[in-house]
């Protein structure tokens, strides 16, 4: 369900997007993010 939220707000028009919206989809970007350097820490790592 996330990712399906994830990729419809990040497809949508910024300027349609409500506030709880907008504050969802940088919350989920930035764990994304998040996600992402841990991944490069272990792959540099292995």
């Amino acid at each position: 369900e996330a990712l399906r939220r994830h990729a419809h707000l990040a497809g949508a028009d910024p300027a349609h997007l409500d506030a709880a919206e907008a504050a969802w989809l940088r919350d989920r970007e930035a764990q994304l993010a998040r996600c992402r350097r841990i991944a490069d820490l272990a792959g540099a790592a292995a």
